[in-house]
């Protein structure tokens, strides 16, 4: 019987769960492993109480989504305009942690929804 490369690492880290060299937790987290996704797009919904045609007028602005890729840049100097100082480097590492992200705003006047995927 031939085992594949992810067969014969598993059949590793049963025997080290048998020999008592990992615990089943520690062996579960190598094995089903969270395979992060870097965020591409930004998708933005508004419902704006008392102006529908100001919603519709919106939503339709932003009805498709918009890669972050075109906005990197001038985010970077929003950001650092404000005073956070954040390096290109540390930007792009918290894009790699934001994917399926959901942000909603709610307020008297108006709902907003970000989707980060």
């Amino acid at each position: 019987m031939i085992l594949s490369r992810g067969e014969m690492v598993k059949k590793r880290i049963l025997k080290k769960i048998a020999q008592g060299n990992l615990t089943p937790y520690a062996a579960y987290e190598l094995l089903y492993q969270k395979k992060l996704r870097r965020a591409r797009f930004i998708k933005i919904h508004m419902s704006v109480s008392e102006h529908p045609w100001l919603s519709a007028f919106i939503n339709t602005l932003f009805f498709l989504a918009f890669p972050i890729a075109w906005g990197e840049k001038i985010l970077m100097r929003m950001i650092n305009k404000k005073g956070l100082n954040i390096d290109y480097l540390t930007f792009k590492n918290l894009l790699d942690y934001s994917s399926g992200t959901e942000i909603d705003v709610l307020t008297e006047e108006a709902k907003v929804q970000i989707f980060i995927f």
